[in-house]
This record gives C-alpha cells, sequence and structure tokens, in this order.
C-alpha cells in the first residue's frame, strides 16, 4: 500500500541559539546603524531567552562571552594568495563569506539559524557553506543606498546588485525593518517573498532622567545627527537653518557626525565647514552653525535632551534609527517622508514630516515647532507612545521570533 500522506504543518522547533551578523563590535566601536541594530536585537532575543552570538567584521577589543571576531577565521594561504591574484573581485566576495560561514562553525552544533545583510551576496556563499537555514536582512539594499551616494552606476554597481538579487532570492528568510523597502527590493528584483516579514527595529524608551523636557532644553536649539553628505541631508539642513536664521534670529544649529561631504556644482566633494561657510556668509545664519564632527554614541543622549528640537533630513532611509533614537528620548522630531520613516512617526501625532531635499518646507517646520510649544509638547509625548507601542524589546522579540520559527519549520 503507499504510504499515508497528509497535510499537518512541520512540527514546532523551539528557537534557542541564532547567530547574527554586525559590521563591528562592540556598540560604539564602528558609526553604523547596523551595528545599533544588532545591539537592540540580541538585547530583546536574549530577554525572550534566545543564546544570541554575535559575528563581528571587526573592530573588536575586550573579549566577550558569545561574541566571535570573523577575522579569527579569515582564510590564508598560498591559495588565497592566488585568488586575489588571479581574481581579486572574486576573492574579495568570496573571503568574508568563507570567514563567516568558518566564525558560525565555531559556534558549536546548536547554533540553529544565522542572519545577516544582504550586502555583497554574502548570505549565498554563506548560505552553501552551513547547515543552518541563513535568514537575510534589509538593512540597505545596494540598488537604493548606492546612488544616493553618489555611486557611480557602472559594472561593478551592477554586479553588485546582481549578487545582492541573488542571495535575496536563495536565502531561507527575508525580514525587512519597513514595509517600504521590502516591497522595494521585491519591485527592483522580480521576487514574489511571500514568507518575508516586516519587523521594525527595537529601541525601549530612554530613562525618565534622559528623556526630553520642554522645561530643561535650551530653547531655540536644533540639533542634526548624521553624516554631512547628500544621503543624509546635511546640506538641506544647512540651507533650510538660513532661511530660518531670517525670521528666527535666536535659533542655533548643532550638527553631530562625520563628514563625508555633498558634490559641488563642478562636481567635486565640498566639505561641512565649506558649506556652511558659504551658506552663511553674510546672512543672520553666520556664525551660528557648530559641527562637531563624530560624537561617541553615549553623548547623543544629552545632546538629544538639550534640543529644542531634533531634524532628520535623509533623501531616503530603509528605516530611520535616527528618528527611532530620538522619539525613544521624547524629542520633538522634523523628518522627510521619505522611505520608512513614515511607518515611524505619523505627522502630527509623533512628529512633523516634510518632503526631502525641501529647504523653504523644513525651515517653515523648524519655524513652527520652535514657536509653538504646546505642538513640541504633543510631538513629545506622541513619540514616546509610538516608541512603546510599536519598538519596545518585547514587541521585536516576538515578531522576530515567529518568524525565525517560520524559517525553521519551513527548513524541516
Amino acid at each position: 500500500m503507499p504510504p499515508e500522506t497528509t497535510n499537518r504543518e512541520p512540527r514546532s522547533v523551539p528557537l534557542e541559539e541564532v547567530a547574527i551578523v554586525s559590521p563591528g563590535w562592540p556598540l560604539g566601536s564602528l558609526s553604523n546603524g547596523i551595528v545599533h541594530y544588532v545591539a537592540q536585537a540580541r538585547a530583546a532575543l536574549e530577554a525572550a531567552g534566545v543564546n544570541t552570538w554575535v559575528l563581528s567584521l571587526r573592530a573588536l577589543g575586550v573579549p566577550e562571552e558569545r561574541v566571535v571576531s570573523t577575522r579569527d577565521h579569515w582564510p590564508s594561504g598560498w591559495w588565497w594568495s592566488a585568488l586575489r591574484h588571479l581574481a581579486r573581485p572574486l576573492a574579495g566576495r568570496l573571503r568574508p563569506s568563507v570567514a563567516i560561514a568558518r566564525a558560525a562553525g565555531s559556534v558549536g552544533p546548536g547554533l540553529q539559524l544565522l542572519q545577516l545583510e544582504e550586502s555583497y551576496g554574502w548570505a549565498r556563499h554563506v548560505r552553501r557553506r552551513l547547515g543552518i537555514p541563513v535568514v537575510v536582512r534589509l538593512h540597505g539594499p545596494w540598488f537604493v543606498n548606492g546612488p544616493m551616494r553618489s555611486v557611480p552606476e557602472d559594472d561593478a554597481f551592477r554586479r553588485r546588485c546582481r549578487l545582492e538579487g541573488l542571495a535575496i532570492a536563495e536565502a531561507d528568510g527575508v525580514s525587512a525593518p519597513s514595509q517600504e523597502v521590502l516591497d522595494r527590493t521585491r519591485e527592483h528584483y522580480g521576487l514574489d517573498l511571500p514568507d518575508a516579514a516586516v519587523i521594525p527595529n527595537a529601541r525601549p524608551l530612554a530613562r525618565p532622567e534622559d528623556r526630553w523636557s520642554a522645561d530643561a532644553c535650551r530653547r531655540g536649539r536644533i540639533l542634526f545627527v548624521g553624516r554631512f553628505d547628500a544621503h543624509k541631508g546635511g546640506d538641506t539642513v544647512v540651507d533650510a537653518f538660513v532661511r530660518l536664521s531670517e525670521s528666527v534670529p535666536d535659533a542655533r544649529l548643532v550638527m553631530a557626525g562625520p563628514d563625508k561631504g555633498v558634490r559641488g556644482a563642478d562636481g567635486e566633494l565640498v566639505g561641512v565647514r565649506e558649506y556652511i561657510r558659504a551658506a552663511a556668509a553674510g546672512t543672520p545664519a553666520e556664525g551660528k552653525l557648530e559641527w562637531l564632527g563624530e560624537v561617541p554614541h553615549d553623548d547623543l543622549v544629552g545632546l538629544r535632551r538639550d534640543a529644542n528640537l531634533v531634524v532628520i533630513a535623509s533623501r531616503y532611509e530603509t528605516f530611520g534609527n535616527t528618528v527611532l533614537e530620538a522619539i525613544s528620548q521624547g524629542c520633538p522630531v522634523i523628518a522627510t517622508r521619505v522611505g520608512g520613516i513614515p511607518e515611524i512617526i505619523d505627522g502630527e501625532s509623533s512628529g512633523l514630516l516634510v518632503p526631502a531635499d525641501d529647504p523653504p518646507a523644513l525651515a517653515a517646520a523648524m519655524a513652527r515647532l520652535l514657536q509653538d510649544s504646546e505642538l513640541a509638547g504633543r510631538l513629545s509625548e506622541g513619540g514616546l507612545r509610538a516608541c512603546g507601542e510599536n519598538h519596545s524589546h518585547e514587541v521585536f522579540a516576538a515578531k522576530t521570533i515567529e518568524h525565525y520559527g517560520r524559517v525553521l519549520r519551513a527548513a524541516r
């Protein structure tokens, strides 16, 4: 007789041990949004009882429990030297993949699942070397972020995007921090990804003593945190502030982040100091813009708490960690209506949204918020409420564990 068939779902697999690849470790060693995501994801999963390993690509210092350096598993020897000599691009893609796979293998037989970003198509090579499911997290697909960083769309760009798409297609699971980036990825690569999950990044509410207060903030102070480049819109913030200073002369702008420069009309890179000098010269804004450079992550808490309002002017964000960090402290926020940002804050409820690359609109929103303390207080409360309801460790862990469980069941 033929064997009996059933349509029963695969048996549930308890989730006990996972690994997440991070560009660097520990938190604060590298100015990178993925590192902050990994730190929060690890804390959330550990609190839910899941042993979580971090596989760090660089910047390790003091040894830490359940943290592995992929550099310790970097392939070497004459074979790799020959490959680098004969096919450097191929070696550059394979070497990190081999190191990640070896690092995951060193964790031991209890490891059930590995998660890493989509970059360079690494996941495809890692998956072929491991006997466990691999989940791709859409932190910043290159077909979107590359053009935002003024990367030329040449053969190298197209090759990286092609490998990225293949890795996403072959992954055992895909998760995204926003519905917007998941939809955009599906459309660009022509993938259904029916079981992909939208899991917003986690961020617990700040301690009460670190939260924004209308009485304690410095009136008129505006804070921008991010790289000075076209992607993060630092030029838009400067241009908007120059406009604002005409009607609000007491306003001050503080900018914190590395200087990557923006392209001038002649195509040459213009640094932040030069840009500020040229934009503010002879205007009421002159002498009222301060660039701090890159600031330690822990120091940003005090800067946000002291500011009257926080501005995010990105031309695109897959999610918007800087938005989430600001509302977790209850800061009144103005952000651009791009990418996943509208999925974090609701205009007029938990923050103000303005079009990207629009200095007049941003200046008007700044003036409105500086002059309306009642609105600032309402946005502060709404931001804290949205963060607590949608981005707590408990919410993140529940969604992630459920998604990982589906991936494990499908793999069985």
